[in-house]
């Protein structure tokens, strides 16, 4: 058993540095997402894609030994959870290993999910704005009351932004 535990940590490890790279380009995502540069965020999207799939290659191998160790334990495959099987090794030479790599890919994971949800709102906010300008343009816009100093509803609704004779 000292074997799977020792390539759990392994996997451990890799997905948490996998996962802080990950937090990493989302970081640099957000700034993108700022910016308004569309090219960079096609260039960041797709090495987030590549984390990913690296990541759930990793997953599969931590489910499986995860598979493994409680074969070798005598629990069912889904009942052993990773805080279940810490408990099971406390006392171990390989616990401290396994805590300090579980503990790493908990903190990014929970990192990368603040972050995550930072940016769908700058998205959000994007798409916001780019639907107002459309229907700004469009003349949809002004449907609604608006009046100016005087008091009066001042607006054509005929009016449009571009001359169609061009």
């Amino acid at each position: 058993m000292a074997g799977l535990l020792t390539e759990l940590i392994d996997v451990l490890d890799a997905e948490g540095e996998h996962y802080e790279d990950l937090l990493g380009l989302a970081k640099e995502k957000k700034e993108i997402l700022v910016q308004n540069d569309v090219e960079s965020l096609k260039k960041i999207t797709s090495l987030e894609n590549t984390l990913i799939s690296r990541i759930n290659r990793l997953e599969k191998k931590r489910l499986a030994l995860m598979g493994d160790i409680a074969t070798v334990l005598g629990r069912g495959a889904k009942a052993l959870t990773l805080g279940a099987l810490m408990e099971t090794v406390r006392g171990q030479n390989e616990y401290p290993a396994l805590n300090a790599a579980a503990g790493r890919l908990r903190a990014a994971a929970g990192s990368l999910r603040e972050i995550n949800a930072l940016n769908k709102t700058l998205v959000e906010q994007s798409l916001e704005y780019i639907d107002f300008a459309l229907n700004l343009l469009r003349g949809s816009a002004n449907s609604g009351p608006s009046f100016y100093g005087n008091g009066l509803d001042d607006i054509d609704d005929g009016a449009q932004f571009f001359d169609a004779r061009q």
